[in-house]
């Protein structure tokens, strides 16, 4: 009984996992990297990332990883969708999804940052809109994400002041080639000098 218990324990391959970022080491007789998932009793998703495949044949001092993806829900203008993803950051999912993003174009999270579970990315595409500023007298095209007037001035760094106007009113939707004007209104006073009759006045 010692004999085929040394055997079998003699016989297992060594395989190094690497699982959902966290390293261990074990000794399986699993053949196939499928089996060794089973035998952890870790249900596989088709999206998760494993490597090698699961249908390769386990070797001895073998490594392998797995990274289990997550759920992410995307909403580009009104359009939402659920997915699974392995990427790491946000860029990585952009560029996994093939979805393409201008300069002008707004995301949350950053790019940057890293992907969670259950995570809502939110894409807000620019537009273009037409600023007439009377503070310097010209009118420009800009491009925007904003909803309102009072945030699209607000992400164009425009101040107002106390008699300022606005048309379209600061508390209206932003639409594509709309035209936002920024009346400037100056308070002043003219002192103008008239001549007047004097008054007479006769006495003897």
């Amino acid at each position: 009984t010692a004999s085929g218990f040394l055997i079998f324990e003699m016989t297992k391959k060594t395989v190094a996992l690497t699982l959902d970022g966290e390293e261990q080491t074990i000794n399986t007789h699993a053949k196939t990297i499928q089996e060794i998932f089973d035998e952890m009793d870790i249900g596989l998703r088709s999206e998760d990332y494993v490597y090698p495949s699961v249908d390769k044949a386990v070797k001895d001092n073998m490594e392998v990883v797995w990274n289990p993806a997550v759920q992410v829900k995307i909403t580009d203008k009104k359009d939402s969708e659920v997915i699974w993803t392995t990427a790491d950051t946000v860029q990585e999912l952009i560029d996994e999804e093939n979805i393409e993003l201008s300069k002008h174009d707004a995301i949350k999270p950053k790019l940057g940052d890293k992907i969670t579970g259950k995570m809502d990315i939110k894409i807000d595409r620019a537009f273009k809109i037409e600023l007439a500023d009377g503070a310097n007298d010209k009118t420009e095209e800009v491009w925007s994400t904003s909803t309102t007037v009072a945030d699209f001035l607000s992400q164009q760094d425009i101040k107002l002041g106390k008699l300022d106007r606005v048309e379209p009113k600061l508390d209206e939707t932003v639409k594509e080639n709309d035209v936002i004007k920024v009346i400037r209104v100056e308070k002043v006073t003219d002192v103008v000098e008239e001549p007047i009759e004097y008054a007479v006045v006769t006495k003897k």
